[in-house]
């Protein structure tokens, strides 16, 4: 008997240190990749790329004021996740990029659901804005979004 609950304790301490953060971890990368419909109206497919090199793909909306929101989907989706986020803020009056992160939807790359190269790509997303005329920015990011909109301000040492 004391070796049957022995056995059992050994298998859940092994769940529970092993299998459970080796799961997550695979959880982590495991592709995102999905085909993404066509643009909602008033909005064109872009892509441009990283630092790194990485293809990152996006709906742009431009803006009429100077002004855009850059919009970034949560872990495991893509730019269609937002898409009704993404009509309300161009009906609000806002231009709009709708980003896939590296790794999900259409752009390229290998994911991480964590967002630790999301600084990377938000760069990439400034950069483009600011090359369509862009002077105010502003972001909405859902859950991993969120994190990537943190991403810090580059400096000159940087």
């Amino acid at each position: 008997m004391v070796r049957w609950i022995l056995l059992g304790l050994g298998i859940m301490v092994a769940g529970l240190y092993v299998l459970l953060p080796a799961g997550m971890g695979v959880v982590a990368v495991w592709p995102a990749r999905t085909a993404v419909e066509p643009p909602p109206d008033g909005f064109t497919s872009v892509a441009f790329e990283t630092a790194e090199g990485r293809t990152l793909a996006a709906w742009y909306r431009v803006s009429g004021n100077g002004a855009a929101i850059l919009v970034l989907h949560g872990a495991g989706g893509t730019r269609a996740s937002v898409r009704e986020h993404a009509r309300f803020l161009a009906a609000s009056g806002y231009g709009v990029l709708v980003l896939d992160l590296r790794g999900h939807g259409e752009s390229a790359g290998r994911t991480n659901r964590l967002g630790w190269q999301g600084t990377s790509d938000v760069r990439a997303a400034v950069a483009f804005l600011c090359a369509q005329g862009v002077t105010r920015l502003g972001g909405l990011g859902l859950s991993m979004g969120g994190e990537s909109c943190l991403a810090r301000r580059p400096t000159s040492a940087s």
